[in-house]
Order: structure tokens, then C-alpha cells, then sequence
């Protein structure tokens, strides 16, 4: 059985935007109400938003609502 998590978006009101830096290996599948945007910094990761598999190597990005909840995972 496939399931998600609710993740609450903590931003402050003057510059409503929250940005954090994190490791594949701590990622979960998640979701929220904000806009998500996914960059990998080295490596590569395969992100699944919805049906769509998507692979993302170093220096691309990923832009997409965040109801559709990315299920990321590093790729060997």
C-alpha cells in the first residue's frame, strides 16, 4: 500500500518562501499546498510526480505544484 505524508510549510509572512537543502536519502513521499522546486546539486535522482517518472542529473531542476507530491529516489 502506497501513502503520503503531509508536510507543513512554515514561511515567514514578509518573504513567504522557505528554502532548505536536504539529502535524497532523508525524502520521503510527501505533499503540501506550495509550489516545490527540486535541484540537485551532484548525482543524479529519479523523482515519480504522479504517473511520471522523471531523472534529474546534476544542475537541473524540477518545478512543479505541490499537491502532485514528488516520491524521489537517488539513482546508483
Amino acid at each position: 500500500m502506497s501513502y503520503s505524508i503531509y508536510e507543513s510549510i512554515n514561511k515567514p509572512s514578509d518573504f513567504p518562501v522557505n528554502a532548505f537543502v536536504a539529502s535524497i536519502e532523508s525524502s520521503t513521499l510527501h505533499w503540501h499546498n506550495e509550489y516545490e522546486i527540486i535541484g540537485v546539486l551532484k548525482g543524479c535522482i529519479e523523482v515519480r510526480v504522479q504517473s511520471e517518472l522523471i531523472t534529474l542529473r546534476e544542475r537541473d531542476l524540477l518545478h512543479f505544484p505541490g499537491e502532485d507530491g514528488p516520491d524521489p529516489e537517488s539513482v546508483p
